[in-house]
């Protein structure tokens, strides 16, 4: 079958490598017989068609990769010979397997993309930056809060769950940039995008906030999902379930409020330990040292005082096994997700400590 351009030039593929697309035209101003179009130039439109929804005027040497996307690709439409759009971003949006035809809907291409997102691993531990800003963004689908967020204003909330549960150390910048490059998840806007991208590495946080720049799941992504309660907890199990070791599963669940928000529950029953059973033993270590010292109490004398405690060691053991941890780190983990949890208001002690700030860090005393 001809692939034809907007002049009536009829071209006949006749060849498909890694770079290039060889073709017989049949214009009379071709010099060779056979022409060569470099496949770069056919993602070129495609990334713009979907980053823009629509492409811009089109020149005459990509005349044949303008007419090929028209062509072979459902719900790609043209204005005259200038411009692609989408008369139905969801069809054309769906992906082709040869062995099977074209199968992954956009629900499964979502479902895909979690699956695929790249983590990189240091000691034998898996960031978590990533999935973690995922979750933030389900979340948002969740409570059907606006798809796009400035940098700014999820800087806070996303450096403390860095704080809690990833072991990179990264800075809250690192996801919100990289996500981007994993799949259709993650789109970002701003003020001189061209230029941060231009530079390379990852922007700082001050140069996100400064270029106000924002992020958010793509639009496909979006709707389908705040359309459907089902789907999100199937992405937020998916993501749970792949990403985080099984001790975590519960905290995080808790943490983020899937399972009351969605109505089901979102995550498997795990062996780890919980926070009904975590809780009250550090509710009950900051009273005892509050009574040996009549001060606050650090988060380093909750943990180091957890370590010696008779009920809480089994916990911190259990997960120092599956985690591959040191059992201070769980210790602190430990106290960390305590006082994520106190902020929140949620960790069923609240009410009965008092919090201040000691050089920087949380301390804690009984009111």
């Amino acid at each position: 079958m001809p692939i034809s351009t907007y002049g009536g030039v009829e071209n006949y593929i006749t060849n498909v490598s890694d770079r290039w697309i060889e073709r017989h035209s049949t214009s009379p101003r071709a010099v060779r017989e056979h022409s060569r179009t470099p496949k770069a130039d056919v993602v070129k439109i495609w990334e713009s068609l979907v980053r823009r929804g629509h492409t811009e005027g089109v020149r005459a040497s990509y005349y044949f990769s303008f007419a090929l996307i028209h062509r072979l690709i459902d719900g790609v439409s043209a204005k005259g010979a200038a411009q692609l759009y989408f008369s139905d971003r969801e069809r054309a949006m769906e992906m082709y397997q040869p062995a099977r035809g074209p199968v992954l809907s956009v629900r499964e291409r979502l479902l895909g993309d979690l699956l695929s997102v790249q983590t990189r691993r240091h000691g034998g531990q898996r960031w978590l930056h990533k999935p973690l800003l995922l979750l933030l963004a389900l979340g948002r689908c969740a409570h059907k809060e606006g798809r796009m967020i400035p940098f700014s204003e999820t800087e806070e909330e996303l450096t403390e769950l860095l704080h809690v549960y990833d072991p990179s150390g990264s800075s809250a910048a690192e996801p919100f940039w990289r996500l981007q490059s994993d799949g259709d998840l993650w789109v970002l806007e701003g003020e001189g995008l061209d230029a941060l991208r231009a530079v390379g590495g990852v922007p700082t946080a001050a140069e996100l906030r400064s270029h106000r720049v924002r992020g958010g799941l793509s639009k496909l992504y979006y709707d389908v999902l705040i359309a459907d309660k089902g789907l999100i907890a199937e992405a937020v199990g998916n993501v749970i379930t792949t990403f985080f070791p099984d001790v975590m599963w519960e905290a995080i669940d808790d943490q983020f409020g899937f399972s009351r928000e969605i109505g089901r529950d979102t995550t498997p029953v795990t062996g780890g330990w919980r926070q009904k059973d975590v809780f009250p033993l550090i509710a009950r270590t900051i009273r005892n040292l509050y009574q040996e010292t009549h001060d606050w109490i650090t988060r380093e004398a909750i943990q180091n005082r957890l370590l010696l405690d008779a009920e809480a060691k089994p916990h911190i053991e259990e997960s120092a096994e599956r985690l591959h941890w040191q059992p201070v780190a769980v210790a602190a983990n430990m106290v960390d997700w305590w006082s994520a949890r106190y902020r929140s208001g949620s960790n069923g002690f609240a009410s009965e400590f008092d919090r201040t700030a000691l050089g920087g860090k949380a301390a804690y005393r009984p009111k």
